[in-house]
């Protein structure tokens, strides 16, 4: 009939309860999640539990009481239709997945530019990250085990261009250890990365794009020059979401921890090769 029968809530990009529509009217559940955002646990208003269960590291999710069919999410990102699908896959952004398998059903659409396994889940590592469309930047130089990592992790890698993320400002950027990385040393890198080859380069690094002022080119500008490509960069703070979405803006000030200032919009700033 078309008619809404469940609407999910979220705190930025974290489920946090549903409204279900019943017979008697539409109801509020409240939803605890894991340590990646899986579902756990959803309660009534009156502190009941309507549903526990668990998600093993596949994202097979389990029930230990109540009803089950009253959530249709999974890992993070993943959406479970039980009425009729004899499949048991779980829709993921741009692919599907396959919780008995621990991979995709289909190939990530760079293809071998993406890796060996083309099918892989997040790097066969599912207790500690998750992704959110399917699909993950070309490089990754943020420190392993933050919350800047794992957010740059769901920002989609795209055909025909090659994403990296890092730590940066306007005259270079970090590796994960916080070591300062060259145009020349990331050249090396993307080099050395299949899917960033000969393709233009988008730096999701903070203030890569600006202007160092003194009359010295921007880090983007060294590496468009060193490597012969286009070359996009952030002209102020770079902001990535859980659900891979980026924001560029300034934080607002005396923010701690910080946070994007809705007021500030930053830009992409192109830079191209010498010819």
């Amino acid at each position: 009939s078309g008619a809404m029968t469940k609407e999910y809530v979220w705190l930025d990009d974290m489920l946090v309860g549903m409204f279900v529509v019943q017979s008697g009217g539409t109801v509020a559940r409240f939803v605890t999640t894991g340590q990646i955002d899986e579902p756990l646990l959803i309660t009534q208003s009156n502190k009941n539990v309507a549903w526990s269960g668990y998600t093993d590291p596949y994202g097979n999710q389990g029930t230990l009481s109540g009803n089950a069919s009253l959530l249709d999410l999974r890992l993070p990102g993943q959406w479970y239709e039980a009425e009729g699908n004899a499949s048991g896959l779980h829709q993921n952004g741009y692919r599907d997945y396959d919780p008995s398998l621990g991979r995709y059903t289909e190939a990530d659409p760079l293809g071998i530019d993406a890796g060996q396994n083309v099918y892989g889940y997040v790097d066969g590592d599912s207790v500690n990250w998750s992704d959110w469309k399917g699909l993950a930047p070309d490089i990754n130089l943020l420190p392993p085990g933050t919350i800047e990592y794992k957010n740059a992790q769901n920002v989609p890698s795209t055909p025909g261009l090659c994403i990296i993320a890092a730590h940066g400002d306007p005259t270079e950027i970090h590796n994960s250890r916080g070591d300062p990385i060259s145009p020349e040393i990331l050249g090396g890198i993307i080099k050395d990365t299949p899917s960033c080859r000969r393709k233009p380069i988008e730096l999701l690094a903070c203030r890569t794009g600006a202007d160092p002022g003194n009359g010295k080119p921007s880090f983007a500008w060294w590496l468009a020059h060193q490597q012969g490509q286009d070359v996009y960069a952030p002209n102020t703070y770079a902001w990535p979401y859980p659900n891979g979405d980026v924001s560029l803006a300034d934080p607002i000030p005396n923010s701690n921890p910080a946070i994007p200032d809705p007021k500030s919009q930053g830009q992409w700033v192109h830079y191209t090769p010498k010819q």
